[in-house]
C-alpha cells in the first residue's frame, strides 16, 4: 500500500504542476518575453538530476518532480510557442508536430542509454549525469542560440512540409523497428528487466 502511494503521489506530483504551469507560461510570455520564461524553466529543471542523486528520502524525488513539472511546462510551451511565432499560424501544425516528434524521439533514446547506463553501473549517480548534461546543454542554447534546431528547420525549409513529415515518419518507423529488437530480447526472469525492485536507497 505504501509502494502504491509513493507511486501514485510521483505522477500526480508531475501531473498537476506541468497542468497549472501550461495555463500561466504562454500568457507570462506576452508580458516579460518567450525567452526569459525559456531561461527560467531551464533554471528550475537545473537542480533536478542533483536532487535525485542525493536524495536520501522519497519525498525528495516528489520535490524534483515538481520542479521538473515546472520546467517542463515553461520550457516545452516556449519552444512550441517560438516555433509557431517564426512560422506563422497557417504552419503552426507543423511546428507542433517536429515540436512532439523531437520529444518523443529525444526521451526515448535517453530512456534506452540511461537503461544502458543504470544496467553497467548502477540506477544512480551515473544515468543522471546525462541529465546535468542536458539541463546546461538547453539553457546555454536558449541564453545563446534560441530559437531552437526545430524552429530553424522550419524556416529554412518554408517549402518542403511534405519532405520534413516523410522524414519525421522514417525516424519513427526506425525507431519502431529498433525497439522490436528489445521486445523480443525481454526476458521478465531477469533483475534488469523488472520495474518493482526493492532499492535500499528510496526509503518510503
Amino acid at each position: 500500500m505504501v509502494s502504491k502511494t509513493t507511486i501514485v503521489s510521483f505522477i500526480v506530483s508531475f501531473g498537476i504542476t506541468k497542468a497549472i504551469c501550461n495555463l500561466f507560461a504562454a500568457r507570462v510570455s506576452e508580458t516579460i518575453g518567450r525567452k526569459k520564461v525559456l531561461i527560467t524553466g531551464w533554471l528550475i529543471g537545473l537542480p533536478v538530476p542533483f536532487i535525485i542523486i542525493f536524495a536520501p528520502h522519497w519525498y525528495w524525488f516528489d520535490f524534483a518532480n515538481v520542479l521538473l513539472g515546472i520546467n517542463q511546462a515553461l520550457c516545452w510551451s516556449m519552444t512550441l510557442i517560438m516555433k509557431v511565432d517564426l512560422v506563422g499560424p497557417e504552419r503552426r501544425g507543423l511546428a507542433l508536430g517536429l515540436n512532439e516528434f523531437a520529444r518523443y524521439l529525444a526521451v526515448g533514446f535517453t530512456a534506452f542509454i540511461t537503461g544502458y547506463i543504470a544496467s553497467v553501473y548502477a540506477l544512480r549517480p551515473q544515468p543522471f549525469f546525462l541529465g546535468v548534461a542536458f539541463a546546461l546543454c538547453g539553457l546555454l542554447l536558449s541564453l545563446f542560440f534560441t530559437p531552437l534546431v526545430g524552429a530553424l528547420l522550419l524556416v529554412v525549409s518554408p517549402r518542403r512540409d511534405r519532405e520534413i513529415r516523410w522524414f519525421a515518419l522514417g525516424i519513427s518507423l526506425l525507431t519502431f523497428v529498433l525497439s522490436l529488437h528489445l521486445l523480443v530480447h525481454f526476458d521478465k526472469a531477469k533483475a534488469g528487466f523488472n520495474f518493482e525492485l526493492d532499492r535500499a536507497w528510496i526509503s518510503t
